[in-house]
């Protein structure tokens, strides 16, 4: 932990604190029921007599405003903001309660503040007995307050797993008197960090499994931070615990999902929504009554911010029940409201959820979109930088993969980007494997004549990046063959022995490869479908690759896992497969 921020007391600054007890609480009991105004004023009038109990109280008040008036939101959140950069400079006795207080309102505010939590967080890495004076309330809210702050805190969470964990000298461990909230609180800022905690989740996956009444007081919401908590975890009995929540979201006595609140459906979509497959009873309602139907669409966009709805649209655009005529929806959503709102950050996300989702939208539609992106990308910020400036060279490569496996890259000012990124590029910024590969399909695709827009300068300067750098991308991306495909290529190997499963031909993986016919045979399953009114086209990703290969000078065919699935014998499969290699059309 840093050891900068230090840490002051009140006996070495009197002057920090009021002079009497009565004025400090009478400043603290203003602060309590204040308006916004009133807060200020307070400030101005006595704001040199400040101590942690004052601030956290201050911040409590603007956390409670915000939720009660979303019009106070932005004014809360830069008053917020306001006091917690004095907070900083002020010279606070700390008290284990009221930074907990304080740093879980500051969260509420979505106030990021990295001194001030960087001197909270190492005040508690010098003083670890201290958590064990919080409760479990407490202590959650610390733990959430943290949970999304910028900064190296795993020495903090350490500690706090230390404290939730350790036994009092009457045998009792915080984390036993956790109610439902303060769990979820704690499962959800522990999996944002970087550390695995298994004894912390597997303590907490045992409560829950042992005492029904914790997850029979969860709301909907809850469910949903739960899931999404242990969505990435390696816990043996989450399984149980899943199994466990799905019943109970799906009682018939409980709040249903069809009138669930759309702000928690956003922040169920916000999330891994694309892993909520493991619930397909959940996933079909909602998908349904709120996407499908209008009514229901028109209320979970208006819970929206322009974040959410482009996480939404990247978690729809990789679900397995992708639907057109959604998709469509949000389309002609984002050009009725265009993208005044969205930062840079945002419209690579949604760039790259309509490339993926291509296929289904109408051209001009999907154009147009693009081209307003573009416009919004490349206007400039308060600083006078364009925003796609602002933007990790990782962003950057999506937005050209997006830009030019769609040939929309012939945009006069997207060659802006497409130079600036390969600046970036050559001045050595990291990125990663799947950025190289990105970039390794764009030159695959410009030299098959795939994609246009791309200058001869430009197209050298690509080759000449990755002819040093993408052997390693190639090399060490992770492949994985689903149960079908290995049922599929062991039907194939019968009568073709040579044919070889998981093939790079130059840089491009295969599902299947027959050498001697030089033929290519790509296993799709339900994830390269999306649903028409009449029935499903192949996604983005394998009309890309099954014109590229036919550029390549192999035949590429496909077997729709539908198709498979319905042979039930092993006659039908042998004659699927002698029908499917004398012909492109099943």
């Amino acid at each position: 932990m840093n050891s900068s921020h230090s840490i002051h007391h009140s006996r070495h600054h009197a002057h920090s604190l009021p002079k009497t007890f009565d004025d400090s609480r009478k400043i603290t009991q203003e602060l309590k029921n204040s308006s916004l105004d009133k807060i200020k004023q307070i400030w101005k009038d006595s704001g040199n007599l400040f101590n942690l109990f004052h601030y956290s109280a201050a911040f409590t008040q603007l956390r409670n405003l915000s939720r009660q008036r979303p019009s106070n939101q932005n004014s809360c959140h830069q008053f917020g903001q306001f006091l917690a950069e004095r907070c900083v400079n002020a010279n606070l006795h700390y008290n284990p309660k009221f930074i907990a207080i304080s740093a879980s309102a500051l969260h509420a505010l979505n106030i990021r503040e990295k001194k001030l939590f960087g001197s909270f967080a190492d005040y508690f890495c010098r003083h670890p007995k201290r958590l064990q004076e919080l409760d479990s309330k407490e202590i959650a809210m610390l733990a959430n307050g943290f949970s999304t702050q910028e900064g190296e805190f795993g020495e903090l969470f350490s500690e706090i797993n230390h404290a939730l964990l350790s036994k009092d000298d009457q045998g009792k461990r915080i984390l036993d008197s956790c109610n439902s909230q303060n769990l979820n609180n704690i499962a959800n800022a522990f999996s944002k960090q970087d550390g695995d905690f298994p004894d912390l989740f597997h303590e907490i996956t045992k409560i829950l499994l042992s005492q029904n009444w914790l997850i029979d007081n969860f709301s909907n919401l809850d469910c949903t931070m739960l899931i999404n908590a242990f969505l990435e975890r390696n816990e043996p009995s989450k399984k149980d615990l899943f199994r466990k929540i799905n019943g109970f979201l799906l009682k018939e006595q409980k709040t249903s999902l069809i009138l669930c609140d759309p702000k928690d459906i956003v922040v169920m979509l916000s999330s891994h929504f694309e892993k909520w497959e493991q619930f397909p009873k959940i996933f079909s309602i909602i998908y349904k009554h709120h996407f499908k139907d209008s009514a229901g669409f028109q209320k979970l966009t208006s819970a929206c911010s322009p974040r959410n709805l482009a996480m939404v649209l990247h978690s729809l655009s990789q679900v397995q029940e992708r639907d057109a005529t959604v998709f469509c929806h949000f389309a002609d959503l984002l050009l009725k409201n265009g993208f005044s709102q969205y930062d840079a950050e945002n419209l690579v996300t949604i760039s790259g959820a309509l490339a993926r989702m291509s296929t289904c939208l109408d051209k001009a539609k999907l154009r147009e979109l693009f081209s307003k992106i573009l416009e919004k990308l490349t206007s400039k910020n308060s600083n006078n930088v364009p925003l796609f400036e602002t933007l990790p060279c990782k962003d950057l490569v999506a937005l050209v993969w997006a830009y030019s496996l769609t040939n929309l890259s012939r945009f006069p000012n997207f060659s802006i980007i497409q130079k600036k990124t390969l600046d970036r590029l050559e001045k050595g910024e990291a990125i990663s494997d799947e950025s190289l590969f990105s970039l390794h399909q764009i030159q695959l695709a410009i030299q098959k004549n795939l994609v246009s827009g791309w200058s001869n300068s430009d197209f050298e300067r690509l080759s000449g990046y990755l002819h040093n750098n993408k052997c390693s991308a190639l090399s060490q991306r992770e492949i994985h063959s689903s149960s079908l495909q290995k049922a599929i290529f062991n039907e194939i190997k019968k009568k073709y022995p040579d044919c070889i499963e998981e093939r790079s031909i130059e840089g491009l993986m295969v599902d299947i490869f027959l050498p001697k016919e030089k033929c290519v045979i790509e296993v799709n399953g339900p994830y390269h479908y999306i649903k028409t009114e009449t029935d499903s086209v192949l996604d983005f990703s394998a009309v890309f690759k099954e014109e590229l290969l036919g550029k390549m000078g192999y035949t590429a065919r496909t077997i729709k896992y539908s198709d498979w699935e319905a042979l039930t014998t092993d006659d039908a499969k042998s004659a699927f497969i002698d029908k499917l290699m004398r012909t492109n059309a099943l």
